[in-house]
């Protein structure tokens, strides 16, 4: 397994993987305030969070699918602490996790910097001209990422999707954000 396949002063971005990853992810997963803004909720098992794994993992049909944990650097010798993840469950739309405890640091838009430096250099991402992303628009902190990663904002759905906070009462609005290719 390759180590790392990006790297910043504070963070590494490492391939999300099973024998790796499966015990942090759960831990990130099973975290109410990491999923907050999500439309799925909690885990509960690590059944759940195996099964969750294995989705976010590029197939024939979706070789775009893919998902890199976001690491905190570490000395040499030691087993760095996984802190979130970031990844394109969708077709060219990232998505993003951190875990509430290394919220407000910093960590999610260096994250995802590295990955949009990365991102199109993949050869399952090189036909593509953007990335999308969308956000709650009361989703105040996932914007700032947003903008501050270089994104810029694009069109305004309401009622757009159900968070699994809301209990189905009714549809939360997002805003879609947008960063192009290099060179486009």
């Amino acid at each position: 397994m390759e180590l790392y396949v990006a790297e910043s002063d504070r963070l590494w971005l490492q391939r999300l993987t099973i024998d790796e990853h499966l015990n942090d992810y759960h831990l990130l997963l099973t975290e109410p305030k990491s999923v907050f803004w999500s439309s799925k909720g909690p885990i509960k098992t690590h059944e759940e969070t195996l099964l969750r794994l294995q989705q976010s993992s590029p197939t024939p049909g979706e070789p775009w699918k893919e998902s890199f944990a976001i690491l905190l650097r570490c000395p040499k010798g030691q087993k760095p602490k996984m802190i979130g993840v970031v990844g394109t469950g969708r077709e060219s739309e990232v998505g993003y996790k951190v875990h509430p405890d290394f919220s407000g640091k910093g960590y999610m838009t260096e994250a995802l910097k590295l990955f949009t430096s990365l991102f199109f250099i993949l050869e399952a991402n090189k036909s593509f001209n953007r990335l999308n992303a969308a956000a709650d628009p009361a989703n105040l902190a996932s914007i700032r990422v947003l903008e501050k990663a270089g994104f810029t904002k694009g069109e305004y759905k309401k009622a757009a999707y159900q968070r699994t906070i809301l209990e189905g009462q009714g549809k939360s609005d997002l805003q879609f954000f947008y960063f192009p290719k290099p060179g486009q």
